[in-house]
């Protein structure tokens, strides 16, 4: 009956404590929500007055109240915050005595103060995100988007998880230490730890590894910490295709654990651990040791690439960064540096421990560096930028913005012309044929070979890159992938595009014009109502959009008609296909506006090379006079 009453009393004076910071959430909440979302439906009525249409309305609806960054941060900070101010009386001498004289259980006493936080953030923030939900629903308009009601009820889920998930981290570090400013730099190391290893272990590969330099995973670290995943449970909530469910679960079980870890801390926790740095003495001894090792392999990779992978700067950094890290550990644990050998036993396992994963990093015992999969894992690969230039071919999409007319598209203004910097096949044979003529091992030399870096996209989801090393004298194994015509189906969208996709197709001197373009874009009957554009300066191309003539004999530029375009389609992709490969370019180049498969407009450029005899004949024929490298020497200076 006891236990009962102090319960109560006990919860009765931890909500009272909070009333200030229920009052602060609740006015934070308010402007949040309400307030704004008040004058945000006034503007989008505005809006609807003007013939805004309420489609675009919902999605700024959705843009405010379901997938705003701003107020999952905010939930992310209130977490913090409570989980401090809820249990920041374990770092008191006073007040831990005083609690643990009361006549109830350790365990029912965590939970008191657990709940009572999460209840101050949990009224403030649902009522005030409910009435901004009712406001927009119930205005002149109806700016709640379909379904508007189970996305709140998704969204209030995916806070309260958020909350929790921080909030339960935050509670576990203040269980594990005896002072404020110790306790929050321990919910960092939660927080950051897992995200600090991943990124060290791919910057120790990318050091010492050849085939891991310019890798891209150094991104992959990202994923150990919480905090990625509460913004990827955010992506997949904001993705309608996919689903955050399984994510959100797993996040909520990952909450429960680290409070369930926390209670059984807690009941071990002596009430002498107050004002200490570490109430733990044993954990104290692992952190230590958990912080050591990967501080001071960080700091020998810094020297080492500081100093031109010099073994002196690696052995210099193993020794500072050993002292150092040490040292700063001991201060925060007893505010004296001075007992930074203090645990010769420790200091020896931590050497130890560091000169191990440096002799696996050089090493290199599971044979990383020379690794490539086997064909039965893949599903994919992704192939570098240095294939596609051989062509000199822009095959990914265009930059650039529709201009619209009484909400018909008509034209298009192209601001810069781009490469492709990956494409993606399916057909591995070729891939790996031209994997046998790599360089492994002693034979690779940085100054003597050519690197490409693969994307192994493998069939449990995940890619891994490597770069391989060919010889840069023999491009043979190069040339003979490139003019492979599976490989080219597979990287050159263009060779896809039938006639009756094709919108819109001119040649050009590339060196008379800079790079702004101004075109039509839009499908055949479009066209014919619109003059097609110029490829030249932007002033020239405003002049020629708004009616100015040019005459097509000029012999830097030529528009193909619909006709033309159609005849030139399939001589250019047979050309593409034969494997046209030369040293010389022409200063001219053919540019197509196109559909593709999906219904999108895409655009592709190649340049006119030597070799392409049927693309140059039917030029000539169509009245486009080439400037081919022949012609630029002795020809163009008579």
């Amino acid at each position: 009956m006891t236990s009962k009453i102090s319960s109560a009393k006990l919860w009765k004076e931890a909500m009272k404590r909070n009333m200030a910071v229920i009052v602060l959430m609740a006015l934070i909440y308010f402007c949040a929500y309400p307030l704004i979302s008040t004058f945000e439906l006034q503007s989008w009525q505005n809006w609807e007055n003007n013939g805004m249409n309420i489609r675009s309305i919902h999605e700024e609806v959705l843009q405010f109240l379901f997938y705003n960054p701003l107020f999952v941060s905010m939930t992310i900070i209130a977490a913090a915050l409570l989980g401090i101010l809820q249990f920041s009386w374990l770092h008191s001498r006073k007040k831990t005595d005083f609690y643990h004289s009361l006549p109830i259980s350790r365990e029912r006493l965590f939970m008191l103060q657990y709940v009572s936080g999460v209840c101050s953030w949990a009224v403030p923030f649902l009522v005030n995100y409910v009435l901004a939900a009712l406001l927009l629903s119930l205005g002149r308009i109806s700016a709640m988007p379909e379904h508007g009601w189970l996305l709140v009820g998704k969204t209030m889920l995916l806070h309260m998880i958020t909350f929790l998930l921080i909030y339960s981290f935050m509670a576990l570090a203040m269980v594990m230490t005896g002072k404020i400013f110790v306790g929050i730099l321990g919910m960092g190391v939660f927080c950051g730890y897992g995200s600090f290893l991943g990124a060290l272990w791919i910057a120790g590969l990318e050091t010492c590894y050849l085939s891991m330099r310019n890798g891209n995973e150094i991104t992959s670290y990202v994923k150990l910490s919480p905090v990625y995943g509460i913004v990827k449970m955010w992506e997949r909530f904001r993705e309608p295709q996919m689903s955050a469910r399984d994510l959100a679960l797993g996040l909520l079980l990952l909450a429960a654990v680290v409070a369930l870890i926390a209670v059984v801390l807690y009941r071990k926790r002596g009430s002498e651990a107050a004002g200490k740095a570490m109430a733990f003495e044993a954990a104290a001894r692992v952190i230590k040791f958990l912080l050591v090792v990967p501080g001071t392999v960080a700091i020998v990779l810094f020297f080492y690439i500081l100093g031109n992978n010099s073994a002196i700067w690696g052995i210099f950094g193993f020794l500072f960064g050993l002292l150092l890290i040490s040292g700063i550990i001991e201060f925060i644990y007893r505010m004296d540096i001075r007992e930074i050998f203090r645990d010769k036993r420790q200091i020896g396992l931590s050497m130890f421990a560091v000169a191990a994963l440096l002799i696996v990093l050089i090493t290199d015992p599971t044979g990383i560096d020379d690794w490539v999969p086997q064909e039965s894992e893949v599903e994919s690969v992704i192939l570098p930028n240095q294939l596609n230039y051989a062509y000199q071919m822009d095959l990914t999409d265009m930059n650039f913005g529709l201009i619209r007319n009484e909400n018909k598209t008509v034209g298009y203004q192209l601001t810069e012309f781009r490469y492709a910097d990956k494409c993606e096949i399916t057909d591995l044979d070729p891939v790996f044929a031209l994997l046998e003529r790599r360089h492994i091992g002693e034979q690779r030399n940085e100054l003597e070979d050519d690197a490409y870096s693969f994307g192994w996209k493998m069939k449990n989801g995940c890619i891994k890159y490597r770069t391989y090393y060919f010889d840069s004298d023999d491009r043979e194994g190069i040339s003979e992938f490139i003019k492979n015509p599976k490989y080219l189906k597979e990287s050159a969208p263009f060779l896809s595009v039938k006639p009756g996709d094709l919108l819109y197709a001119e040649v050009f001197n590339a060196s008379m014009y800079d790079d702004r373009y101004v075109g039509v874009l839009g499908r055949e009957e479009a066209l014919e109502k619109v003059d097609p554009g110029a490829y030249m300066s932007y002033e020239n191309a405003t002049h020629i959009l708004n009616g100015e003539e040019r005459s097509r004999e000029d012999s830097y530029r030529m528009v193909l008609d619909r006709e033309q375009r159609s005849q030139l389609l399939s001589t250019v992709q047979d050309a593409i296909l034969d494997g046209y490969m030369n040293s010389e370019y022409g200063e001219d180049m053919l540019f197509f506006l196109y559909v593709n498969e999906n219904g999108e407009v895409r655009g592709s450029s190649l340049t006119i090379q030597t070799g392409m005899e049927k693309v140059q004949k039917q030029l000539t024929q169509f009245g486009y006079h080439l400037t081919m490298p022949e012609e630029t020497s002795d020809t163009a200076e008579a």
